[in-house]
């Protein structure tokens, strides 16, 4: 954690790391592992890996395995983040009782995520990603979304986010009913509402798939 507040890019070499602290809080966190196979981190029940209240500049996780914990990403900044890239890839996310990524800034554009695994602990309170406010410019493609009791939620229609070449599926019994592949949460005017929200070549598996469960909510 004194690491990434240097401000300089922090590297975990091969091996297994448990965390138990609180989450990384600095403007610009930038942590990259060997790769998901290589580099592990154990998070505690109730630890998240990155946690802020701050305006963030620019972001980076890359290369590692989190297993356990509540979340991994969460800026808890109320207000606009307009900035640089937000880049979360390569990474594998499991065994997460909350949300693995998260945001509640009104505007927080330039996510880029992309190459990842998100298996949560359960279906009962478990989300892969939310991203409050706009999100411009967004993309999450190419993950794996095995098991969440919501899969991904964005607010004001996911205005301009786009949305391919992901597998959401069910990998667990039944529980936490029904479950949500991709939740729009409309906006309150129809400026800024959803227009330029794409989802394209994704696959919506049939796997464990209750008839109450939804694939995509607006």
């Amino acid at each position: 954690r004194a690491a990434a507040n240097s401000g300089k890019p922090v590297y975990l070499p091969p091996g297994r790391y448990i965390y138990r602290g609180p989450g990384i809080d600095h403007q610009n966190p930038v942590v990259v592992g060997a790769g998901q196979g290589s580099t592990t981190v154990s998070l505690g029940s109730d630890s998240y890996f990155i946690d802020s209240d701050q305006r963030w500049n620019w972001l980076e996780l890359a290369g590692i395995r989190f297993d356990g914990g509540v979340g991994h990403v969460r800026n808890r900044f109320p207000g606009a983040n307009v900035a640089d890239l937000h880049q979360i890839h390569d990474c594998a996310f499991v065994g997460y009782t909350g949300c693995s990524i998260s945001s509640n800034s009104i505007d927080h554009p330039y996510w880029k995520i992309k190459n990842n695994i998100f298996h949560g602990g359960g279906y009962v309170g478990t989300m892969g990603i939310a991203l409050s406010g706009l999100s411009d410019g967004t993309t999450i493609s190419d993950n794996e979304f095995l098991a969440n009791r919501v899969h991904i939620k964005l607010s004001d229609g996911g205005n301009n986010t786009y949305i391919q070449n992901n597998d959401f599926l069910r990998f667990g019994p039944p529980e936490g009913l029904p479950r949500i592949d991709v939740w729009f949460v409309p906006a309150p005017s129809d400026t800024n509402a959803g227009g330029g929200m794409v989802i394209t070549r994704c696959k919506f598996g049939n796997e464990n798939l209750d008839r109450s469960d939804h694939r995509i909510i607006y």
